[in-house]
């Protein structure tokens, strides 16, 4: 015990005393979500904002019916009316926004009580385009009741007959905010959240484990080392430790930032999962996280005959933990399947998900960690006897 404490000394003095690790690890998380929540948020505002923007819309209108005169009225949204030879072109090309085709009878037609038709042409490839169409697709359905109301009136009918019946709505989620917007933002980092994660976790010990093995080995300092009176098994423990103590430490750091940014962000309001019952779970699956990859790199590291040899095979697990961390990105937290909870990162990902929808189940928990803990056995298991293979430690 006291030879493992001692290299997890020595090896916690090396990795702290590199700045990368202290950027990494520590401030990178500090700085990443304030930058995300905010950031993000101002940015999605002013790409879905209309206040401030003026949109061209073409009309085809021959008959230069009362549409033309509804949009230049209307105070919604900035509108500068403009004629193109071929309006089509001009949409593809990003001059127009909005090509608006009304028939040339249509004002005859709407006082002759007939139907009447309205062709909007956009470009679902241009955010502003698909805003724009929106927009007006929701004034002239205004438009259209309107026009309604005032026949049924002129027939000293009851105005109420279009309406059957009212929805009401209501919103059981607890991430509530007076700005629908940012909130909406907020729902949209949410589902990113559990993959961003996950990588910030593991991303720091990626360089750590290089420099541990692979480092040592460049270095000629692993031979000294592995001559000492200190087992094999201790060097190998220490060093997984020490890169579970940096992966914890950025853990902690991320989920702090993390906590700390939506709440600023949201005004204060209470937010569902920053609780001690997701914090605890998670950290606790994190750490098996942490200490599987972890483990996994240390042997792949040692496996290494340099320190590029090295950065090109952590290179490929990092690759694969994204994927796997990004591929429950899109799923609905309240019906994720069974399966998924076997996965190695992506059960971790996946009850991420539940728990920040407000989901606790005990059966998807126990599975993630007994998988979790089966992940991390063999992981460490192969690193010891990568360890004790000594054609892979002295391989050069």
């Amino acid at each position: 015990m006291n030879h493992f404490v001692t290299v997890l000394k020595k090896e916690l003095i090396d990795i702290l005393r590199d700045k990368k690790t202290i950027i990494l690890g520590i401030l990178l998380p500090i700085l990443l979500y304030p930058l995300m929540t905010f950031g993000l948020s101002k940015l999605a505002e002013s790409s879905m904002s209309t206040s401030n923007k003026t949109f061209t819309v073409t009309i085809k209108d021959e008959g230069k019916s009362s549409v033309r005169d509804l949009l230049n009225q209307q105070q919604q949204i900035k509108i500068k009316i403009k004629d193109f030879s071929d309006a089509e072109k001009s949409l593809k090309d990003g001059e127009t926004s909005l090509i608006i085709e009304v028939p040339k009878a249509f004002d005859e037609s709407v006082s002759k009580e007939q139907q009447a038709k309205i062709k909007l042409t956009y470009d679902d490839k241009s955010q502003d385009s698909s805003m724009l169409k929106s927009t007006v697709s929701n004034m002239l359905s205004e438009y259209s009741q309107q026009l309604a109301v005032k026949r049924l009136q002129a027939k000293n009918i009851d105005a109420s007959i279009l309406k059957p019946f009212n929805v009401e709505n209501k919103n059981i989620s607890e991430i509530k905010s007076g700005n629908d917007a940012q909130t909406g933002m907020v729902q949209g980092i949410l589902m990113m959240l559990p993959s961003i994660l996950v990588i910030l976790i593991l991303a720091p010990t990626m360089g750590i484990a290089v420099d541990l093995c692979a480092g040592e080995k460049e270095r000629g300092t692993i031979e000294p080392l592995l001559s000492t009176a200190v087992s094999r098994i201790s060097i190998v423990w220490a060093k997984i430790v020490a890169l579970a103590i940096i992966g914890i430490i950025t853990l902690s750091c991320t989920l702090a930032a993390m906590g700390i940014s939506f709440k600023m962000m949201l005004n204060g309001s209470e937010i569902a999962f920053v609780n001690a019952k997701f914090l605890l779970p998670i950290g606790i699956v994190c750490l098996f996280l942490i200490l599987t990859v972890g483990a996994l790199q240390i042997a792949l590291s040692i496996y290494a005959r340099s320190i590029k040899e090295a950065n090109s095979y952590l290179s490929g697990v990092y690759m694969v933990a994204m994927i796997l961390s990004y591929v429950p990105f899109a799923f609905d937290a309240k019906s994720i399947a069974i399966k998924y909870f076997h996965i190695p990162i992506m059960n971790t990902v996946c009850l991420m998900k539940e728990l920040m929808a407000g989901i606790f189940r005990l059966d998807h928990f126990v599975i993630v960690i007994l998988w979790n803990m089966v992940y991390t056995a063999l992981a460490v298991l192969f690193a010891r006897y990568m360890f004790s293979k000594e054609e892979v430690v002295f391989r050069s």
